[in-house]
């Protein structure tokens, strides 16, 4: 089913910012790719976080500019500091409706958790690699350069593990309250209080 729109998850950038910002890059292109073979508007949430010049969004729409995608069909949003704010406000904004997200291999699964526990089950995670066969020469250059390594992988699935520990304490509590604690988290942790 063709997405009505297009989610380029967020990045933070403070601990590797090069490595964070061609991943950003990386899923910008795919989703401009993707944008141009269906039509989809493409969406963008991230706040400022702690450390960053401007937020994820600011840059993602730059990113996008650069790629000649119209502003028209890009809507963002400067709100969110973690993915599952992420997909609470892709929730409220797309309903039932068929969305994709795009992210790095090491964040694939967690991205898939919380679609299933919020209930989007229209929506689906994707890799910026996933639409090399969309892409134009700069949108493929960018989604290659874009592949986390080795390293990269590792350091990742070791901060994964740890969200996922969190989320596991967190478990006997309500949805409700157990996934605005982690918002909270996320606000605190990536900036809100700088």
């Amino acid at each position: 089913m063709m997405p009505v729109a297009v989610l380029v998850l967020g990045k933070e950038l403070r601990l590797d910012a090069a490595r964070g910002l061609r991943e950003l890059r990386a899923r910008s292109a795919a989703a401009a790719a993707i944008h141009r073979a269906t039509g989809c508007k493409i969406l963008t949430l991230e706040a400022r976080m702690r450390g960053q010049p401007s937020s994820g969004a600011r840059l993602v729409c730059g990113l996008l500019e650069e790629l000649g995608v119209p502003a028209v069909v890009v809507q963002a949003e400067e709100r969110t500091r973690s993915t599952r704010a992420e997909v609470q406000r892709l929730f409220q904004l797309f309903p039932g409706e068929p969305v994709w997200l795009l992210t790095a291999a090491y964040h694939q699964e967690r991205c898939r958790s919380l679609l299933a526990e919020a209930g989007l089950r229209q929506a689906q995670v994707f890799l910026p690699e996933d639409f090399l066969e969309l892409a134009t020469e700069q949108e493929k250059r960018w989604i290659l350069e874009g592949i986390p390594d080795a390293v990269a992988m590792a350091a990742e699935a070791r901060r994964e593990r740890l969200f996922h520990r969190a989320e596991r304490l967190l478990m006997p509590l309500p949805l409700g309250l157990r996934s605005g604690i982690e918002v909270v988290a996320g606000e605190i942790y990536r900036g809100i209080f700088e």
